[in-house]
């Protein structure tokens, strides 16, 4: 009871600490998308509340405490409208059983932080493409096991990516030999060649 009154207070009497405060966003720490009957969880992020509870990928968020949500932005909004701090009961289908976890909501973390979490630690997938300047040229991450590799995923409709590509190719001009640096896109090689440096 005193400290909701001492929370109480600094929320009134100090108006940064009330900005700071509504402006942090919670979380559950889950990449969702739409699924059959809810929301679909495509993965659990690593110690968060989620995670912890037991949501795996492939379980279908069906409501929050009570409400129930179809999409990913209904699923956000209820979990926004609750707040870091707050605990939820989220409803879920897994393999067509229903079950209920509680979980107490935190603070949404940088999403870089997330990602490095994630990824930093782990191997990169190995892919196969085409070398766009030579298309009979086969490319996949084990032609380059044991050198240092800067993997570039990139579009020519992203203007940030365009954008960078003065300095990336600055960058493997310095480093030639010691890192090797693969631009990956998707888009057709006549498209690309267009923006070759």
């Amino acid at each position: 009871m005193r400290n909701t009154f001492l929370l109480l207070l600094l929320f009134f009497t100090c108006p940064l600490f009330a900005q700071v405060l509504t402006s942090v966003r919670p979380w559950l720490g889950v990449a969702i998308e739409k699924g059959v009957t809810g929301v679909k969880v495509k993965s659990a992020f690593p110690d968060t509340p989620a995670s912890k509870a037991g949501i795996t990928s492939d379980d279908e968020i069906i409501s929050i405490s009570g409400v129930k949500v179809k999409t990913p932005e209904e699923l956000i909004q209820e979990v926004i409208k609750k707040g870091v701090g707050f605990t939820v009961k989220v409803e879920f289908l897994r393999k067509g059983k229903l079950e209920l976890r509680e979980m107490t909501l935190v603070i949404m973390p940088d999403v870089l932080d997330v990602v490095k979490k994630k990824l930093l630690t782990k191997m990169a997938p190995d892919f196969k493409a085409i070398d766009i300047r030579n298309p009979k040229k086969k490319i996949s991450l084990k032609n380059f096991l044991g050198k240092p590799v800067v993997l570039e995923f990139w579009a020519t409709w992203c203007p940030s990516c365009v954008g960078s590509t003065p300095r990336l190719v600055e960058f493997a001009n310095q480093h030639k030999g010691k890192i090797e640096i693969v631009s990956l896109s998707n888009e057709a090689p006549e498209v690309i060649k267009k923006y070759l440096v």
